[in-house]
């Protein structure tokens, strides 16, 4: 009778396993996020494109990891909601400027 639930433990196992090397991974970006907004704050930074780009950089700063597809689709798709159901960002976003 243990067969049935043996793969739902060996899926909460593998779960359970890897939480924290993706809470590493989550807290790694979201350190290196607030490293690249934090610095055009601290030098008072005025310029639009400047500003542009460190929030672009930071917006992107997901894209090398395993789960980072996934976080640019909700970021997608939040943004979306926040903008009245239109989407504003380019199609091939995030990746467009790393061509």
């Amino acid at each position: 009778m243990t067969a049935p639930n043996a793969p739902a433990n060996a899926a909460s196992g593998a779960v359970t396993a890897s939480a924290p090397a993706l809470a590493g991974e989550l807290f790694a970006v979201i350190t290196r996020m607030h490293a690249l907004l934090a610095l055009p704050v601290v030098e008072a930074e005025a310029r639009p494109n400047v500003l542009r780009a460190a929030m672009e950089q930071a917006l992107r700063t997901p894209s090398g990891l395993l789960w980072g597809p996934g976080v640019h689709a909700d970021f997608r798709r939040r943004l979306s909601e926040a903008m009245g159901g239109r989407d504003v960002l380019p199609e091939d976003w995030p990746d467009q400027e790393r061509r």
